[in-house]
C-alpha cells in the first residue's frame, strides 16, 4: 500500500471518528426549562382543553380570575404554577418527532391541555405549550405548539395545569386568622350564642349565662378552626333568584366580628331536605352563593355544651 493511498484512509479515518464525535455529542441529554419567558413579564394565563377554558389576569400585584367568571384567584393554586408548571425542566431529547405520535402522548388540540402566556399588554403571546397525560406519574408529556416533537418533563405538571375552573376560583370565603377575630355569634334553630375574644380567655355568652372557657378547650379549638379555614369548592352563580325566598328567613346566621371593626355575615339555608349541604351567602352578596356539607356546619350548631367544660 503507497503513502497516498494510507494519507486517504488516514484522512477517512478522521472523519468517521468526527462523524461519530458529533453524532454522540448531538444526543447527549441535557435539562432545559420548558418556558423560557421571565415570569414577571406574564400579564395574562390562559389555560384550556376541550371542555374547559380558564383565563387569569394580573392586575395591580395580584391574579384574579377573568374568564369564565371573574373571580378572585386561589392564590395557592396560582403559587403552584408559577413554581411547577413555569419552572418545569425537560430533557433536550424528545420522547418522539413522529406528529402521528401525538395522539399516544396526549398533546393534541383535543386531548391536551394548551397554556398560552402573554405579555403585560395581554394581547401578544409569548409561549404556548400542550401538556398532556403520561402513564408515569413522575412526569408529563408535553409540545411546544409549531414543533412536532414530543418531551418528558422531570416532574408531573399535569394536575397542576388543569382548566377546570373550581381548580382556580378562591375557595375560602374570607381571610382572617384566628387572633383577628374578636366576636363569633351563631344563631339559628335552638341556637342564640357568642363566643367574644377577651384579654386572656375566650368568653361564651348565650341568652342564660356567660362564663370564660377553658384555654385547651377542644371544642372551641374545633370552632375557631372550622372559622379560620371555612371554604369550599362547590359554587353557584347567577342563581341568588331561586333561593331569595329562603335567604329572608335563613335557616343558620353566622357573624364575625373582627377587631379593625370590619364584620362578615353568612346566612346559610339548607340546600336539601336531608341538610346534608348547604348554601352560604356572604354579606349582601348575591352574585356568587357558596355550597359547604354538613360537617363544615357541625361545629357551630352541634354539642354547644361543650364549650363549658
Amino acid at each position: 500500500m503507497n503513502k497516498k493511498n494510507l494519507m486517504y484512509m488516514g484522512i477517512l479515518a478522521v472523519l468517521v471518528v468526527l462523524f461519530l464525535f458529533n453524532k454522540t455529542k448531538n444526543h447527549t441529554e441535557e435539562i432545559e426549562k420548558l418556558f423560557a419567558t421571565d415570569s414577571t413579564k406574564i400579564g395574562m394565563i390562559e389555560i384550556s382543553s376541550i371542555k374547559d377554558t380558564v383565563r387569569l389576569v394580573q392586575q395591580s400585584g395580584e391574579w384574579n380570575l377573568e374568564y369564565p367568571i371573574k373571580f378572585p384567584a386561589n392564590k395557592l393554586q396560582v403559587k403552584n404554577f408559577f413554581s411547577k408548571v413555569l419552572k418545569a425542566e425537560m430533557s433536550n431529547i424528545p420522547v418522539s418527532e413522529n406528529k402521528d405520535s401525538w395522539n399516544e402522548f396526549k398533546v393534541t388540540d383535543s386531548l391536551g391541555t394548551l397554556i398560552r402566556l402573554f405579555d403585560s399588554s395581554k394581547t401578544k403571546i409569548l409561549e404556548e405549550v400542550y401538556v398532556g397525560q403520561s402513564n408515569n406519574y413522575s412526569n408529563s408529556n408535553v409540545r411546544i405548539k409549531g414543533d412536532k416533537a414530543v418531551y418528558k418533563t422531570r416532574e408531573n405538571i399535569t394536575y397542576t395545569a388543569k382548566s377546570k375552573v373550581e381548580n382556580w376560583r378562591k375557595n375560602k370565603l374570607h381571610d382572617y386568622k384566628q387572633n383577628e377575630i374578636e366576636k363569633i355569634s351563631v344563631k339559628g334553630e335552638n341556637l342564640d350564642y357568642m363566643l367574644v375574644s377577651t384579654d386572656s380567655l375566650w368568653q361564651f355568652n348565650d341568652t342564660s349565662e356567660s362564663i370564660s372557657i377553658k384555654e385547651a378547650n377542644p371544642k372551641l379549638s374545633t370552632v375557631l378552626n372550622g372559622i379560620e379555614n371555612l371554604q369550599t369548592r362547590e359554587f353557584i352563580d347567577g342563581e341568588y333568584a331561586k333561593y331569595k325566598e329562603k335567604f329572608e328567613t335563613p335557616l343558620y346566621f353566622i357573624e364575625m366580628n373582627i377587631y379593625d371593626g370590619t364584620s362578615i355575615k353568612f346566612f346559610i339555608i339548607a340546600q336539601d331536605d336531608e341538610k346534608k349541604k348547604f348554601i352560604i351567602k356572604r354579606n349582601d352578596e348575591s352574585e356568587t352563593l357558596f355550597v359547604v356539607g354538613s360537617n363544615i356546619l357541625k361545629p357551630f350548631i352541634e354539642d354547644i355544651d361543650k364549650f363549658k367544660e
